[in-house]
């Protein structure tokens, strides 16, 4: 087990990361589209979900992954499906134009990313890559059993 003041250090580098992440986004093109590719990557990242399924992986209010939504529907990215065992509900799910569009913002972001890592070496990047992964899952993990709290 982590000692506090590790955790403690771990949190503040993981806020510095988010503020310079969401740099990153903003300057993308289609800035103002952000979260629409946020949830094209959990919808591919977890395959076809419910809308309250997807707020809550997305950790968004509902209202404003329904507007999203629609808006990536609209385009064309997602598509509304079905559900299979729930006839009064519905599953989103990402259209290969959405998948197409998902890549493409990697790339960019990739893009943005590859001058910082410049005097990093592959080994390293591929260290923090499934450390970061590990993080994820653990925290995935602890939410699921309620062991986490909001902060």
């Amino acid at each position: 087990m982590a000692r506090p003041e590790l955790a403690i250090a771990l949190v503040t580098n993981l806020g510095a990361i988010k503020a310079l992440m969401r740099r990153v986004k903003r300057d993308l093109p289609d800035g103002g589209r952000r979260s629409g590719v946020s949830l094209l990557a959990v919808l591919r990242r977890t395959g076809p979900s419910r809308l309250r399924d997807l707020a809550d992986e997305a950790d968004l209010d509902l209202s404003v992954v329904s507007r999203i939504v629609a808006e990536l529907t609209e385009d064309g990215l997602v598509e509304r499906r079905p559900h299979p065992e729930d006839r009064r509900s519905c599953l989103v799910a990402v259209t290969p134009a959405g998948v197409e569009r998902l890549d493409q913002a990697l790339v960019r972001a990739a893009e943005a990313v590859e001058p910082v890592l410049q005097e990093w070496s592959d080994e390293d990047v591929a260290l923090l890559s499934d450390l970061l992964g590990r993080l994820h899952h653990s925290f995935q993990s602890q939410l699921g059993r309620g062991h986490v709290t909001q902060v």
